[in-house]
């Protein structure tokens, strides 16, 4: 059993080093016919909350909004003797930086010049390649168990496993593991708002659910100071903030392994034990989630809408998964076997390999000094009252009878046993709780506290006669972060 413990808490104005810097900025130079225009107010406007922020162009005409949440923003410039313009419709990614061209006419303030439907603006300022993933496309593209760090494979510039291996809410092995730096050179880099989500060995140490996340950005190649910590693939996200709009969302996602086909090598166990394929197909998953986000209001006390924001997230995988690490394994190869009778196995060929010794006989080797020897069991037969131990019957009566590689006089019993139905049952819950709070242009406040808790019976290969998990493997692990910034 293992157990996690990641407790972490950021200030990131406090300790930039630390931390990824999710937040965008948007910049840009207002110019008219003559040249540029310093003192030139402009307005970055966040269309969802309504938060703006008003900044001032300097002697050079150039404007920068820094620590901007990803989002939709317009962009206007309202100033005497010009007529206003506005730019509508900018999409500002994580950790992006957009550069703006603004540029004025000669004109009254009742007049104004709109700019909507633009291509894409490009990022200039900054090297980067991978792969970007909005809201909507998080939101709308499949993915297993809701867990879009699934995506990761398909980025440029990483190297995809050729299996694409089932994963669970919870899972954070095949996850991590399932795309890597081309080469193998150097490792990922987990982060959620800035903070890190690294867990042991490079892998992440929560998954987060596909509701509950703004945008998820992998970066393959990059040069920026703010992706620290590895040489190899920067995988940041980002949660979801409320809006003015409040907004819920509910997701469920259910499979059967009964109508799920199973392999060419399971069928063959199927087709000769039944209880076999009643497992297999009492397999099942399903997966719930919940989300909540809006200004946070209190009547008479409370009104957030444009400064306080509220966002809620809740998932639940319930997976009980029969014949996902379907593997083989030797076991005793008959009732003789059992019962301790092993002499089958001296007529193999190189069968001394085989010979069974009496360990009461051991005795110093008079040929060998520090040496010593056994006598063997006659007919490689361990005798019935040698087996005393009060388990042995209960321990026999949990293994399954052998499915593949029958004994021959030629060919030893070894993978004579193919678990295709192993149980791999897992619970997991996901919880998140954000605010952001726009007190003034100057101070912006937010704050999240998140957390898992995963637990995981595996690898219990004696389920069909006693299904007590008496060899399943158990793990536990649990997650909490505290993330704020200022």
């Amino acid at each position: 059993m293992r157990k996690f413990w990641v407790i972490g808490f950021l200030l990131l104005a406090g300790i930039p080093a630390v931390a990824q810097e999710t937040r965008g900025t948007i910049s840009g130079t207002v110019r008219d016919a003559q040249g540029v225009i310093p003192g030139a107010p402009v307005k970055i406007t966040n269309v969802q909350t309504s938060v703006t922020q008003d900044v001032v162009t300097n002697g050079s005409g150039y404007f920068e909004a820094p620590l901007l949440n990803a989002g939709t923003y317009d962009v206007s410039v309202e100033m005497t003797g010009f007529k206003t313009l506005k730019r509508t419709g900018i999409t500002l990614a994580v950790g992006q930086q957009i550069t703006l061209p603004l540029e004025l006419e000669i004109g009254t303030l009742a007049e104004t010049i709109t700019v909507t439907g633009e291509a894409p603006l490009l990022e200039v300022n900054a090297v980067r390649t991978g792969l970007n993933l909005t809201q909507r496309q998080i939101e709308d593209l499949p993915v297993q168990s809701n867990m879009p760090v699934m995506f990761t494979r398909f980025a440029p510039g990483l190297s995809a496993s050729s299996t694409l291996v089932y994963a669970g809410q919870g899972y954070v092995g095949g996850p991590s593991s399932s795309a890597v730096p081309l080469g193998g050179v150097g490792g990922n880099e987990w982060t959620i708002d800035g903070a890190t989500n690294n867990g042991v060995n490079r892998q992440m140490a929560t998954s987060p659910n596909s509701d509950m996340l703004q945008e998820m950005r992998v970066e393959t190649t990059n040069f920026a100071a703010t992706i620290g910590h590895g040489t190899g693939v920067g995988i940041s996200m980002m949660t979801r903030a409320g809006t003015n709009t409040p907004r819920g969302t509910t997701n469920y996602q259910y499979w059967s392994n009964k109508i799920n086909a199973a392999n060419t090598f399971q069928k063959a166990v199927f087709d000769a034990d039944p209880k076999a394929k009643a497992a297999f197909e009492a397999g099942y998953s399903h997966n719930f989630a919940a989300t909540y986000g809006g200004p946070i209001q209190i009547p008479h006390i409370v009104d957030g809408r444009n400064k306080l924001f509220m966002f809620l997230s809740y998932a639940y995988g319930n997976d009980n998964y029969y014949g996902k690490a379907a593997s083989t394994r030797t076991i005793p190869a008959s009732a003789k076997q059992l019962a301790g009778d092993f002499s089958d196995l001296l007529n193999l060929p190189n069968g001394t390999q085989y010979q069974l010794y009496d360990p009461l006989t051991t005795r110093p080797d008079p040929a060998r000094p520090g040496h010593v020897i056994r006598d063997p069991f006659p007919g490689n037969i361990i005798p019935a009252d040698r087996i005393t131990n009060p388990l042995y019957k209960f321990y026999r009566d949990t293994l399954p009878d052998p499915n593949q590689n029958p004994t021959s006089s030629s060919v030893a019993p070894v993978n004579n046993y193919f678990d295709a139905a192993e149980p791999d049952p897992l619970r997991s819950h996901v919880w998140a709780a954000r605010i952001d709070y726009s007190r003034s242009e100057k101070n912006r406040f937010f704050f999240r506290t998140s957390g898992s808790h995963f637990t995981e019976d595996a690898n219990d290969w004696t389920y069909i006669n006693i299904p007590t998990d008496l060899n399943g493997l158990s793990r536990l692990r649990t997650n909490w972060t505290d993330t704020g910034t200022w």
